[in-house]
């Protein structure tokens, strides 16, 4: 982190400001340090301020569940995910059709389990004031090192029930995230106190309309491959990924063709997306009237939705009070 993130931090439960202490400074980076207020204090390690603090309603089974979902994700984002040269296209994809290039610039934004770093890292290349991703593992150690030489991006590791952020943000946006938390609208709700008056929450998560592929063949066998082990199950999805890059390669002049949505992209990104989807806990698929109804009770305003070709829901309102 740099010293100028400091004011963009905050203790996760009492919300008061940090203190800084620096034990190791490179350049302008703070490598190794602490963050302290009045009871508590948390380690900057490797250039990632580490705001992870003990929640009393979470209770065994539900901290298991986190664990070996930033387990799969780590593993996934560490060990299998290249980047490639379609990332803003597909960062723009999930933000529409609401926010567009034009919309990022001058932004603070907010990229809630923020994975690889991989879109935290396209709004910042699309001139964003400033882009904070955090994610709970250890997938934050892939976002630093993808983002780190970029001044106006700043990688912390939190978990998304008590985000050390204030109302500060323009923009906070969850993409493919919520969906596989134990308890999705526990999590969305607890982003609404990080939005600035006037500013937007976006997210995008699996729809369950016209999606009986994931529903009836996807998960039923999800539910036997995530008990794998990580390295073998990384091997095998050698196969579904490949069984996708040959219908993408035979079927380039079809105008709506299987796995459509992947055609332009890498092999490695299918075998990466293969992985996401056979390997975690859980995945959770939705209405888009459910999504709205989040948005109603959060009580956010100017509220849409958009229903993407490839099976998801991107949802929008703005917090106004």
């Amino acid at each position: 982190m740099r010293i100028n993130h400091l004011k963009y931090l905050v203790d996760p439960i009492s919300k008061k400001l940090f203190r800084l202490k620096i034990q190791k400074k490179v350049g302008d980076h703070i490598i190794e340090g602490w963050l302290e207020c009045a009871t508590r204090r948390y380690k900057i390690h490797q250039g990632i301020p580490r705001i992870l603090a003990d929640s009393q309603y979470h209770n065994p089974s539900f901290r298991n569940h986190q664990a070996h979902t930033a387990d799969s994700f780590s593993f996934e984002w560490n060990q299998i995910y290249t980047e490639n040269n379609y990332e803003r296209s597909n960062y723009l994809h999930f933000l529409s059709p609401f926010i567009t290039a034009n919309s990022i610039p001058g932004k603070v934004i907010l990229d809630a389990g923020c994975g690889s770093g991989r879109f935290t890292k396209q709004a910042a290349l699309l001139k964003a004031k400033l882009v904070i991703g955090f994610d709970l593992g250890g997938t934050v150690t892939k976002a630093y090192d993808l983002t780190h030489h970029l001044s106006n991006t700043l990688i912390v590791q939190a978990d998304i029930y008590t985000p050390p952020f204030l109302n500060m943000f323009d923009l906070v946006h969850s993409i493919g995230v919520l969906h596989h938390l134990p308890q999705p609208q526990l999590g969305f709700k607890s982003l609404i106190g990080c939005i600035k008056p006037g500013g937007k929450i976006l997210i995008w998560v699996y729809n369950r309309r016209k999606n009986l592929r994931a529903l009836y063949f996807y998960e039923p066998l999800r539910n036997i491959s995530r008990h794998l082990p990580k390295p073998l199950l990384y091997k095998l999805c050698y196969f579904p990924a490949s069984i996708v890059h040959l219908i993408n390669l035979s079927t380039k002049k079809w105008t709506n063709p299987p796995f459509g949505y992947y055609r332009n992209f890498p092999f490695n990104m299918k075998l990466n997306d293969a992985f996401d989807v056979l390997a975690t806990p859980k995945s959770n698929y939705y209405y888009w009237e459910e999504i709205e109804d989040w948005f109603h009770e959060a009580g956010l305003k100017n509220i849409k939705h958009f229903e993407h070709p490839e099976a998801g829901i991107t949802c929008i309102g703005s917090y106004d009070q």
